[in-house]
């Protein structure tokens, strides 16, 4: 009790100072799970772990005044319990936690088993993700990340319909709604509009003046980099032929004008959020959960494409890991598979939103870098390779450290994608011919963003 305590408190002197997000990682004691190794990867990664012998002593904090404050907006506790453990007690006290804290508090459960019934123990007591065992903290990194508030990425939808008071109506809804609403009353330019908008969502009234809505997705449905973009109707039209005809055609859905507002946000949130998870599987590397070759190529085309129009820079960065093969062939794929993983998860961390990360290949990686300058990049990235290179890696049999090297590149002084693949591979060669573990082209003065 008096280290959770003192542990609480020190976070409330430290967030005086720092009001960045608080991560704290709770788990019970669990014979069935050596945590020692797990506990000091977490670190590394940059979590603060507690281990406590009962669920208990995990949530005495609360009846303290000064822990409950640390639970404030700014601070994430995430508890991970093995279902093993859920009885009556831990229930009770699971729903007085949920109860008093909402948001801020997580349960995550893992099992031995991988079966329904542990996964509907977790789901029956506000469980928000499941893992097996083994736990690996890459893992674990990646279950925090995502229902960490901060990593949400608000819902954008793309409104084209020519009434202008129609468009300001529904931008509102939608900004009540937390969505990013762009409204245009014209076809005009659309095309570049929504490579620069990025929207999640296309909502398109059926009927216009200069081109119906009908023939509008026609056309967006021929465009590679649109084709998985969910259209939806939004008109007065209440034919039912014309709604059977628009879907079959291959638009989402048909909604009435005359809808009630809710049920419309509704709808598009529900299309919006499964039309994400299907894309992020067709871009996803499967291991990683970075972007794929392809789709990392794909970004790198439409930044040249937004920095060129907005007289901007930025940089390519290509990083991989040194002596992998010596990785593998000391402990294997299986291992080596978990430090690729690793290194995934920390890019992911500690790289900003906007920044595009992909696997480009067997250990290497790229990152696309927008309005950054090469002194930046260069100050970025050499600050990475020097956390990653104190991170622990483990096998069965020992702990190991892990090194990578990389190159940059920058637009506008490579003006196309293959000319800034090409220079960027040229310099992580340069790196690694001259000694690994190092970032060039080397910049003695430059400053972290």
């Amino acid at each position: 009790m008096n280290k959770l305590i003192k542990y609480h408190e020190k976070q409330i002197d430290d967030q005086s100072e720092n009001q960045s997000e608080t991560i704290s990682v709770f788990f019970m004691n669990d014979k069935n799970q050596s945590l020692n190794a797990l506990e000091t990867q977490l670190e590394d990664f940059g979590y603060t772990v507690n281990i406590f012998n009962s669920i208990e002593d995990i949530f005495s904090i609360m009846s303290n005044l000064k822990a409950n404050l640390a639970l404030s907006s700014s601070h994430n506790l995430f508890v991970f319990i093995n279902t093993i453990f859920i009885n009556n007690v831990t229930v009770k006290v699971i729903e007085y936690a949920k109860l008093r804290f909402e948001n801020d508090i997580h349960f995550i459960y893992y099992s031995d088993n991988n079966n329904l019934l542990a996964h509907l123990q977790g789901i029956r007591n506000y469980g928000e993700a499941f893992l097996s065992t083994p736990l690996e903290a890459s893992e674990i990194s990646e279950v925090i990340t995502k229902q960490c508030k901060k990593n949400e990425i608000a819902y954008r939808i793309l409104f084209i319909d020519d009434d202008e008071s129609i468009g300001t109506y529904y931008r509102n809804v939608f900004k009540k709604a937390g969505i990013i609403c762009q409204h245009i009353n014209s076809i005009d330019n659309v095309l570049n509009i929504i490579t620069e908008f990025k929207p999640d969502l296309l909502l398109i009234d059926y009927h216009m003046p200069e081109c119906s809505g009908f023939e509008l997705a026609k056309i967006l449905r021929q465009r590679i980099n649109i084709e998985f973009i969910p259209i939806v109707y939004l008109s007065s039209e209440t034919d039912p032929i014309i709604h059977l005809k628009s879907i079959s055609d291959g638009v989402d859905d048909f909604l009435d004008k005359s809808t009630k507002s809710n049920f419309i946000v509704n709808n598009l949130k529900s299309r919006i959020k499964r039309a994400r998870t299907l894309r992020s599987r067709i871009m996803q590397d499967s291991l990683t959960q970075l972007y794929n070759h392809a789709m990392l190529e794909e970004h790198l085309d439409l930044e040249i494409y937004r920095s060129f129009r907005n007289a901007s820079e930025f940089c390519y960065v290509m990083i991989d890991i040194d002596n992998f093969k010596a990785i593998n062939d000391q402990y294997g794929h299986i291992i080596g598979d978990k430090v690729i993983k690793t290194l995934s998860v920390f890019l992911k961390q500690n790289l900003r939103r906007t920044d595009i990360i992909g696997r480009y290949g067997g250990e290497e990686f790229g990152i696309i870098l927008p309005e950054t300058t090469v002194e930046n990049a260069y100050g970025m990235i050499n600050e990475l390779r020097e956390k990653f290179s104190e991170l622990m890696h483990s096998s069965e049999s020992q702990v190991f450290l892990v090194t990578f090297s990389a190159g940059i590149s920058s637009f506008p002084e490579k003006i196309n994608r293959l000319e800034l693949i090409e220079e960027a591979d040229k310099h992580l060669y340069q790196a690694k011919n001259s000694g690994r573990d190092l970032v060039l082209p080397r910049k003695t003065e430059s400053k972290t963003l």
